[in-house]
């Protein structure tokens, strides 16, 4: 692919994300100065110790929903990607572990209301055309008390850094590393119009979620979202 894909196009999106997906965990180790790992470590240790019905929404390469399997041994864990090159790494990646992968759009999801009392999703709400539909839809499939966790790019107070990190050196990354820098450019042009925390948790609020709890690491880059689903 040698433009930035639209959001809005679907089709270009899942084709950017098929075509990244076996460079997809060394990028974002180097894009995050390898603290992403430990970064969903952190989040998924402050969750609710008692989940029965877990999904994780964009679960890309598996890795959120691996260390789901992993912190709740007990639970029935669903991950749901539409990037079909993704899952088949992240099914190799948790293939000792008992993950049911589907393949499906995260704006129309095949689950009755109220399936779960977890949803996670990781670096993909950004990536999705209709963020406000995306949440309504992920209130849809959670039922009421259930949590929601978000992790995703932050609004730091540093704002010589980020333009520094996104704007010069994450294009390069792509270009060496993938010999492509379109896909990693088009990570610079979703965080700038993505939603501040604070903003976000308004978001959250008037679709039915309550209690918000904002944590940030790497100088804001990276924010953490914890949620009710209230109503």
């Amino acid at each position: 692919m040698n433009y930035i894909p639209n959001k809005n196009d679907q089709n270009a999106m899942k084709s950017m994300f098929n075509d990244i997906a076996k460079n997809y965990d060394f990028l974002n180790d180097v894009m995050t100065f390898f603290t992403q790992k430990s970064i969903k470590n952190s989040a998924i240790n402050s969750l609710k110790p008692n989940h029965s019905n877990i999904l994780d929404v964009c679960t890309g390469t598996g890795d959120i929903a691996i260390m789901l399997a992993k912190k709740f041994p007990n639970a029935s864990i669903t991950a749901l990607d539409f990037s079909l090159e993704m899952l088949k790494i992240a099914k190799i990646k948790s293939k000792n572990l008992n993950i049911n992968f589907i393949n499906n759009n995260a704006l129309d999801m095949p689950f009755l209301n109220n399936s779960f009392d977890l949803c996670t999703i990781s670096f993909g709400l950004r990536n999705l055309p209709d963020i406000t539909a995306a949440i309504k839809e992920i209130h849809r499939v959670l039922a009421t008390n259930g949590e929601l966790l978000i992790i995703d790019l932050g609004k730091p107070k540093m704002n010589w850094l980020y333009p520094l990190i996104l704007d010069k050196v994450i294009p390069v990354l792509g270009k060496i590393f993938h010999e492509n820098k379109y896909p990693y450019q088009y990570l610079v042009e979703s965080q700038k119009d993505f939603p501040s925390p604070q903003n976000l948790s308004k978001v959250l609020q008037s679709v039915g979620f309550a209690d918000t709890k904002i944590r940030n690491f790497l100088f804001g880059t990276i924010t953490v979202l914890t949620a009710e689903k209230s109503k």
